[in-house]
């Protein structure tokens, strides 16, 4: 068996495989685990009232636009996008080294069962995607305001991505399989 530590906040513990990072950028360097894992312990639920929120927001929303005209957003539009391309790149930068670290020099189970260090850059940034998870729900009143049509898959994916990121977050956002999900989906948006 290969070698991990343990991380334990109020009788939770997570078993990681440690990884120690070069530097720590920006806000990591506030980044404090406890807090964050015990937001996500109380308020995960929240994520479910949003979702339902952000749901009837857009219906709302496309019926008072069926007789208005489109709204230009160009300029918002550009901003809007290049600030969650940045913050995906980030994201990707920050995670992929542990990720590809862990992926590189252990073995696949310890890369599945273990999780990235909870007090380190990586967990900072799946906590921050949990977070941005609110956010993207604009993408969607963009859209409407636009007057484009919102398929169900759209807002059906934002809600339940919210609610599984912070169910996450709640219960162990430091999970390395889901670090393989958070690369993909921020490697994506930088795309796009």
């Amino acid at each position: 068996m290969s070698s991990y530590a343990v991380w334990s906040c109020d009788g939770h513990k997570i078993f990681y495989a440690p990884y120690t990072y070069n530097n720590v950028v920006g806000p990591e360097r506030f980044w404090n685990p406890e807090t964050m894992h015990r937001f996500f312990r109380r308020h995960w639920s929240t994520s479910i009232y949003l979702a339902l929120g952000y749901v009837v927001v857009i219906n709302a929303l496309q019926k008072i636009m069926e007789s208005r005209k489109p709204v230009s957003m160009r300029m918002i539009l550009l901003l809007w996008n290049g600030f969650l391309a940045a913050f995906s790149l980030m994201g990707t930068w920050r995670f992929g080294l542990e990720f590809y670290h862990t992926a590189t020099t252990r073995s696949f189970t310890d890369s599945v069962c273990y999780s990235v260090d909870p007090r380190g850059p990586a967990s900072f940034w799946a906590c921050m995607f949990a977070f941005s998870k609110i956010a993207e729900l604009g993408d969607t009143i963009f859209l409407v305001l636009r007057k484009r049509p919102v398929i169900f898959l759209h807002w059906y994916h934002h809600a339940v991505v919210l609610i599984c990121c912070w169910h996450s977050g709640a219960f162990n956002f430091h999970q390395f399989i889901i670090g393989v999900c958070f690369i993909s989906n921020t490697k994506f948006l930088t795309l796009i």
